[in-house]
């Protein structure tokens, strides 16, 4: 991998989509969404 120099102002940001943190289906009024109803594959 190469390396690569950053200026010390250089800002880093990352995102995550609201079904990441919503949390639980029934939970502070939170109601059932297509990511609830998402087929986990574990593997």
């Amino acid at each position: 991998m190469e390396d690569i120099n950053y200026s010390k102002n250089y800002l880093l940001g990352g995102a995550i989509a609201c079904s990441q943190a919503d949390g639980g289906f029934q939970e502070g009024g939170k109601r059932i969404s297509t990511q609830d109803l998402r087929y986990l594959d574990p593997s």
